[in-house]
């Protein structure tokens, strides 16, 4: 039973071009999926990214739990083709490098977040990149808490 979780409340930006500030973790490890309907049950989606200053919230997020985390991005093709659970835009990145692209793989059709010092399997960190995986791993949700 999903009971536990962690709420990070991280700030407003200075910027203030962030469209959130805080951002709910599950407290245990989820596939895809299950990660999905933690986030749907307590009213809110996987987060989406758009733009750095939200790649930062997420990153220190994620960082604080020293383990990556799944984000609100799919595949909906074999092309590559992403998209956000929440239908906003894909329009920002950031895809581990090299290559700056997802896995090929068709099975890795969900997207994760990478934690600072989580390392690729040739040893390498990936440095809070982004990453495409089976959808049935584990890893924590991420979900979007907007402004009010």
């Amino acid at each position: 039973m999903l009971k536990l979780f962690a709420l990070l409340a991280l700030g407003a930006l200075v910027s203030g071009r962030a469209n959130f500030d805080s951002v709910l973790l599950s407290h245990d490890k989820l596939t895809w999926y299950q990660a999905n309907d933690f986030c749907l049950n307590h009213g809110y989606n996987l987060v989406s990214i758009h733009n750095i200053e939200e790649q930062n919230i997420v990153a220190k997020a994620v960082d604080a739990l020293n383990f990556w985390g799944w984000i609100g991005g799919y595949r909906v093709t074999h092309r590559n083709l992403f998209m956000w659970m929440d239908g906003t835009a894909f329009d920002y990145n950031n895809w581990k490098e090299p290559p700056k692209f997802p896995s090929q793989n068709p099975r890795y059709a969900c997207l994760s977040f990478n934690h600072r010092d989580h390392l690729d399997n040739s040893g390498q960190p990936l440095n809070n990149t982004w990453t495409n995986y089976a959808c049935d791993q584990r890893a924590y949700a991420v979900c979007l808490i907007p402004f009010e």
